[in-house]
């Protein structure tokens, strides 16, 4: 069995502005492509403390329809909107991680 891979902080805020980039046109009834959204929930891991990932990951409860079907789908402004969340609250959020992992 694999794991996935972590990414470090400076890939994870990488991925983050890049995201900030392609989602300037998002609006709020278009949708959030699924491939968009992995790499944000997986850049998340490198700097969100554990007790605030509920604020910023997107799970499958979160998308709006019947998850068990074709046509449920997360909205590209609400997407566009967490992105920017964590792209200002980056440093800040990486300092609290960094607090919170014990020293050695």
């Amino acid at each position: 069995m694999f794991s996935a891979r972590t990414e470090t902080s400076s890939e994870a805020r990488a991925t983050i502005d890049r995201l900030a980039t392609e989602t300037v046109s998002f609006r709020d009834f278009s949708a959030a492509p699924d491939d968009l959204i992995a790499e944000y929930n997986g850049a998340l891991t490198a700097f969100v403390p554990h007790d605030k990932m509920h604020l910023f990951h997107i799970g499958k409860g979160n998308y709006v329809g019947d998850t068990t079907h074709a046509g449920a789908y997360f909205p590209g402004g609400v997407f566009r909107r967490l992105v920017e969340r964590a792209r200002i609250d980056f440093d800040v959020l990486l300092l609290e991680r960094q607090q919170q992992t014990p020293s050695r």
